[in-house]
């Protein structure tokens, strides 16, 4: 069913009303189209185009006496770009400290937030009773440390996740200085 509508500009359009001057019912319909063009008003299309953009809104343009309505993207804007980037960088941060592992002696241990509590406990324990302790490399692999081994193994373990932190904050302060779009596509985890 065409609907029928005064070209405004390319955000607006005005549509014919249902009813016109109060009697006269059905205005806006194919079949009072004569009517219609006489009182301005233009048969509304929808455009086939197709916009494959995160967001998009209605615009109209004139075309052949007729107003086609089609979907053109919204460009996001400067704080906008700067959200998604850091939420592109914040989820680079936890994937890499979820999967990352830090290296001691030809051994690879966990760095996650898991890890990291399971390590604090553990030095507590060991300090506090000054013994040796058994710590789990990431694939399982149960070994016996000394209290000084393991704090080697604490100290190599923070250091990950201390450098993948101060990366993060250091690509976040990148962010927020980032003066235009090209600023920021060039900010990357890697």
């Amino acid at each position: 069913m065409t609907k029928y509508a005064k070209f405004i500009d390319e955000d607006t359009i005005e549509e014919a009303p249902a009813v016109k001057d109060g009697n006269f019912f059905n205005y806006n319909s194919e079949a009072n189209e004569p009517m219609l063009l006489a009182d301005g008003y233009l048969p509304v299309v929808l455009s086939d185009e197709t916009v494959t953009a995160p967001r998009v809104k209605m615009k109209y343009r004139l075309e052949d006496d007729r107003i086609v309505a089609y979907w053109a993207e919204i460009p996001f804007s400067l704080e906008e770009l700067k959200q998604r980037k850091l939420e592109e960088i914040k989820s680079s941060f936890k994937s890499a400290k979820e999967y990352g592992t830090a290296e001691y002696n030809g051994m690879s241990f966990s760095i996650d937030d898991t890890a990291q509590q399971n390590l604090t406990s553990m030095m507590v324990f060991a300090q506090t009773f000054e013994t040796s302790v058994k710590y789990l490399e990431k694939n399982g692999t149960p070994h016996l440390f000394t209290l000084d081994e393991f704090k080697q193994v604490a100290a190599v373990i923070s250091s990950a996740i201390q450098e993948l932190t101060f990366k993060f904050y250091d690509l976040e302060t990148q962010i927020n200085a980032a003066g235009t779009e090209a600023d920021l596509e060039e900010i990357q985890w890697q």
